[in-house]
């Protein structure tokens, strides 16, 4: 394979032409999706994180005069191009965004080679986390995740004197009547905390199987955890200081407080897990 100093853009720019146009119409998608649902922020960080990373690691890819494989590239690029149709038609972000990573990926292959996968291997996988879950997915999944916050939410309440009544997922708390929502059941929250945890265990890559295995399967109690104080602060501020208190700003702010509380408690755990493999060490130098 030759290599050439030209930019990639630059060799292939009518690939990187229709890839920028695609990208363009799936951003105006999920733009409005943001705007519609100001709890979707976390999406943007993921895809601001993922969008740096492409632009650091693009410097470490040397670019080909000729194409790299180009019938498996080109096999790549059609059916990406037709999940983006099929996203797009039917409104699906998830797909309109796994398309584009497809895309992405023929692109690189077809004009770095499978040089430029291993450099760009972690930005791909982080862009599958930027779009929310399908509805469908989130439906057959949230169902007993909200009946578990709705459960807690009224035990604690009731507890503390709180005149406080649960049917399902509904909370009657004094005048007001709440509904734990798909949003506040946790599932998403753990699609985008997966997504954090993968870029802090990227960021600090420390050795041991064991320290990756106990933070990803924190990451679901963490989430749930997290939504369940979210909907308990929720409850109490609509009890103190009525509904539209309780749905306007501080809905979307107790969002991101406790998206990074969570986050926050992720790095507290690997800090913790330092602390005792330090200290086992320790005691093994003085034995």
């Amino acid at each position: 394979m030759v290599e050439t100093n030209k930019p990639c853009i630059q060799v292939w720019w009518g690939i990187w032409a229709g890839l920028a146009v695609l990208t363009a119409l799936f951003l105006f998608d999920f733009y409005a999706l943001l705007w519609a649902h100001g709890e979707k922020l976390d999406n943007a960080l993921i895809l601001l994180i993922a969008v740096g990373l492409l632009v650091q690691h693009s410097r470490a890819v040397n670019c080909l005069a000729t194409p790299h494989r180009p019938l498996l590239s080109g096999a790549l690029l059609l059916v990406g191009l037709l999940l983006f149709v099929v996203g797009r038609s039917q409104t699906i972000l998830f797909f309109e965004a796994f398309s584009l990573v497809l895309i992405l990926l023929a692109t690189l292959y077809v004009s770095g080679g499978s040089a430029s996968l291993r450099v760009f291997w972690f930005p791909l996988v982080l862009l599958l986390f930027v779009p929310p879950l399908p509805g469908v997915f989130v439906d057959a999944f949230t169902g007993e995740l909200k009946q578990y916050v709705s459960l807690w939410v009224e035990g604690l309440l009731y507890f503390l004197g709180y005149p406080i009544a649960r049917d399902g997922v509904i909370l009657l708390v004094g005048p007001y009547q709440m509904m734990v929502a798909d949003a506040c059941s946790g599932m998403n929250s753990i699609f985008s905390l997966a997504a954090i945890g993968l870029v802090y265990l990227y960021v600090t890559p420390k050795p041991g199987i064991g320290r990756i295995a106990i933070l990803l399967a924190s990451i679901l109690p963490i989430a749930i955890l997290a939504n369940a104080i979210r909907v308990l602060l929720l409850v109490l501020i609509t009890y103190h200081l009525g509904y539209a208190a309780g749905q306007g700003f501080a809905h979307t702010l107790a969002h991101i407080l406790l998206f990074l509380s969570a986050v926050g408690l992720l790095i507290g755990i690997d800090s913790a897990l330092a602390l005792i493999t330090n200290s086992r060490w320790k005691r093994r130098d003085r034995g």
